[in-house]
């Protein structure tokens, strides 16, 4: 459906799931309860058309299930691809070298060809989708998440990110860290794990206070005992990696 060299070749194919995404998303239906319909619906995500199709193959897409998975991301993609409105677009993405992974280029780098092929997608349609976005600027230009990269869901293992929400009826918005499995997939992968920012800031806070008081007191046995608790830390890490090491063996 978007993204990839191929796309204008399966346009036909998934042209009624495509125009059904702008239909719902230009009246008002959010990415994520747009995201967990395609899911009950059981509608093949994009790569699992070009996996079935040949086109593309994914490792993942070898369980039938992670077909019908769809995220966030893939449904930002699709209503933002002018691919649908009948314009071809390349150099979009780019390689540092053959080792790196590809990535979005800037817009101005990028070249659009008008009318390369026919529209899927009518112009009123696109712009209404469009207005959302230009009215809902990207909030992760400042951030305050002291946690990133440090917090994890006790269930899946990913990562916690960081969310924002403002209330009608308080001027200070509320922060917490969500699942991020969860917020980019839904409850097919993992369910919602709010944790209240604030407060976790004041328990982390308090446990450090609680150390400095304790190195005031006698520095060494500290020392010490933060350095036992490290060597075990690692000891687990190790243990952890052999699992891994020995899980994948047999499943090769």
């Amino acid at each position: 459906m978007a993204g990839g060299k191929d796309e204008t070749t399966v346009l036909h194919e998934t042209a009624p799931i495509v125009r059904m995404i702008f239909r719902m998303y230009a009246d008002g239906v959010g990415r994520g309860k747009l995201r967990d319909y395609l899911n009950e619906k059981r509608i093949p995500t994009p790569l699992a058309v070009y996996h079935m199709r040949g086109d593309r193959h994914s490792q993942k897409m070898e369980n039938e299930e992670t077909h019908y998975q769809w995220s966030i991301y893939s449904i930002t993609r699709i209503v933002k691809n002018k691919v649908y409105i009948g314009n071809a677009v390349h150099y979009r993405y780019r390689k540092a070298n053959h080792k790196s992974k590809k990535k979005m280029q800037p817009k101005d780098k990028q070249l659009v060809i008008p009318d390369t092929h026919e529209a899927i997608i009518d112009m009123d349609t696109w712009e209404r989708v469009q207005k959302w976005f230009r009215s809902h600027p990207k909030r992760t230009v400042t951030h305050e998440n002291i946690f990133m990269g440090i917090t994890r869901c006790a269930d899946c293992g990913n990562s916690l990110a960081f969310q924002k929400k403002h209330s009608a009826t308080s001027k200070n918005p509320t922060r917490s860290l969500i699942c991020a499995t969860y917020r980019t997939l839904g409850k097919v992968r993992c369910t919602a794990h709010y944790t209240n920012y604030i407060m976790l800031c004041e328990v982390v806070k308090q446990r450090l206070n609680r150390i400095i008081g304790m190195v005031k007191l006698d520095e060494d046995r500290v020392r010490s005992r933060i350095l036992k608790e490290k060597d075990q830390n690692r000891g687990l890490a190790g243990e952890t990696a052999a699992k891994k090491i020995a899980r994948h063996e047999k499943r090769l």
